[in-house]
């Protein structure tokens, strides 16, 4: 299994991982989030799941299980030199919390993006998708902040997702009392058409993070118009315990 990883490495003292969400691919972290990171001096490293961007591809998607998914994290890690920093968006927060359950100590850091749910999980995922059966994909995603030609680009590059995985997102894989030994950052917006403010705020709890809720970003801030805003926040949030 051949897997894509996008990567910006100038040999710098800190690795930065970066794993998309549902349907996505490295390149949604290479428009503007990997340029603008690599000039703050950090290794970056983009990676796509099995089946999805220029990774390679399986006959049957819906067989693909979220322990694929952590096995390909689990390569780009034990490839590293040094433990690195996970920037998760979204689906992969649930591949984090699996990654976790199976290795230990192999985080210098954690960083997540309108994660999924950690508390209440069926019932808030129930709600999500009540919500989302309202919003067309550039609502769900992008919260009609881009231009019809940019929402039209990017929706062309989703792909399929895995059944399976989906289903997965059900499962709360971190045990109550597992010791969160890292530091971590979850961050959301008041705009995210896709998860709600609340599910962010739980999941700071659950991982004992600093919270930041944004005011106008979409779901896929890191190609929302004002994707600094939370670059920004991340960098922020490194220089300050590295």
């Amino acid at each position: 299994m051949t897997l894509e990883v996008i990567e910006y490495d100038n040999n710098y003292l800190n690795n930065i991982v970066f794993l998309h969400g549902a349907g996505h691919a490295a390149w949604c972290w290479d428009v503007h989030f990997l340029p603008y990171l690599h000039q703050q001096e950090y290794n970056l490293y983009a990676l796509s799941y099995r089946n999805h961007g220029n990774s390679d591809s399986v006959s049957n998607v819906h067989a693909i299980t979220i322990d694929d998914y952590v096995d390909d994290l689990h390569w780009l890690i034990s490839v590293l030199p040094a433990k690195p920093i996970i920037v998760a968006h979204s689906l992969s927060s649930k591949v984090v919390q699996l990654y976790l359950s199976k290795y230990k100590n192999n985080l210098s850091a954690l960083v997540l993006l309108a994660p999924m749910p950690v508390k209440h999980i069926l019932f808030e995922l129930i709600k999500i998708r009540i919500w989302q059966t309202s919003k067309n994909q550039s609502e769900t995603f992008y919260s009609n902040r881009l231009s019809e030609a940019e929402t039209q680009k990017y929706l062309q590059q989703l792909q399929t997702e895995s059944k399976k995985v989906e289903m997965a997102t059900m499962q709360n894989f971190v045990p109550k009392n597992r010791e969160i030994n890292f530091p971590c950052l979850v961050m959301g917006s008041l705009n995210d058409q896709c998860v709600p403010v609340s599910v962010v705020i739980n999941n700071g709890i659950f991982f004992k993070a600093k919270t930041v809720i944004l005011r106008d970003l979409c779901h896929n801030m890191m190609l929302d118009p004002n994707w600094k805003k939370a670059a920004d926040e991340i960098c922020s949030f490194l220089k300050e315990i590295l």
